[in-house]
């Protein structure tokens, strides 16, 4: 309220301060300036209409079954505990995503590194330990 004030007739703190005021006792705001008019843009010819995609989960099983699978293709290198996690769910939203029928190239290519994250720290598993 830095911009705005009241105003009373005959209050003593207007008194003092040498307003005379209105007498109407409202809030008055301080002026805005005038916008200038914008000149009207001319009319945009219409774009043809896009098929659209449906607003479901199902249309986000491929890119989060690849994004899985790629971390679990990195995690089998680097971090083996965290691969066959991370390519578990890849190969889930993978088979998600190819029964939906929805990205199903992203779906595949998940499903694939999802499985090769699982099975490549579980195959050092295997030839180091002899099994579990």
């Amino acid at each position: 309220m830095a911009g705005r004030r009241r105003r009373d007739d005959g209050s003593a703190a207007n008194a003092m301060m040498g307003d005379k005021g209105t007498g109407t006792g409202t809030i008055e705001s301080p002026e805005t300036p005038a916008t200038p008019a914008t000149p009207a843009t001319p009319a945009t010819p219409a774009t043809p209409a896009t098929p659209a995609t449906p607003a479901t989960p199902a249309t986000l099983y491929g890119p989060v079954s690849l994004g899985f699978g790629v971390i679990a293709l990195i995690a089998a290198f680097f971090l083996g505990l965290f691969a066959p996690l991370a390519g578990s769910l890849a190969i889930t939203f993978g088979v998600l995503g190819l029964i939906s029928g929805y990205n199903r190239p992203q779906c595949l290519a998940g499903l694939v590194l999802g499985a090769v994250g699982v099975l490549h720290p579980l195959s050092f598993l295997f030839a180091f330990t002899g099994g579990f």
